[in-house]
């Protein structure tokens, strides 16, 4: 059912989780890559985040240690994926 909203823009919703919605792939020796997360919280707020100005805040789902590939993922997360990422140090995933 559309959202009926009477001529007022709709407020930007943040979706904020442990995981984006999007799996970040690192192999040894290659730049990491991004593919979107199948099943579980990604796929059921899929729609509502594709129709809505919207921003997902979470981790990737990896460390990423060099500042310049943490900016190149950082852009590609908001420009493709409309997707914040929260990057934790492997300290900080092995603690937790």
């Amino acid at each position: 059912m559309p959202h009926e909203n009477n001529g007022v823009p709709p407020s930007r919703l943040l979706l904020v989780s442990n995981r984006l919605p999007v799996t970040l792939h690192h192999e040894a020796g290659a730049d990491p890559t991004l593919a979107r997360s199948a099943g579980g919280l990604a796929t059921a707020l899929a729609r509502l985040h594709a129709e809505r100005d919207s921003r997902w805040i979470a981790w990737p789902g990896a460390a990423v240690r060099s500042a310049a590939t943490r900016q190149r993922l950082e852009r590609q997360l908001r420009d493709e994926y409309r997707c914040v990422p929260v990057f934790l140090s492997a300290q900080d995933i092995q603690r937790y």
